[in-house]
């Protein structure tokens, strides 16, 4: 079970809504809520994807530090 805190869309209250139950009431205004399952499986898919290429970003900055430390170290030696 997954909680994700929204706001109603009728009087702005904060709704924890069950991922897995996406049918809820505002328990402040008594509107119907629907969570977008779809909607939000699709925000959570390119998050990760958004944080896998920044990982992989960072992991190619490090090795191009690398090389240039080694670089710059066999231009002193030599």
């Amino acid at each position: 079970m997954k909680i994700i805190p929204m706001n109603c869309t009728n009087c702005g209250h904060t709704v924890d809504v069950d991922f897995d139950n996406p049918c809820t009431f505002c328990a402040y205004c008594g509107s119907k809520l629907m969570l977008d399952v779809e909607a939000i499986q699709n925000l959570l898919i390119a998050k990760e994807q958004t944080k896998q290429n920044a990982n992989e970003q960072e992991t190619k900055q490090k090795e191009l530090m690398q090389k240039q430390k080694r670089f710059a170290l066999r231009k002193k030696q030599s």
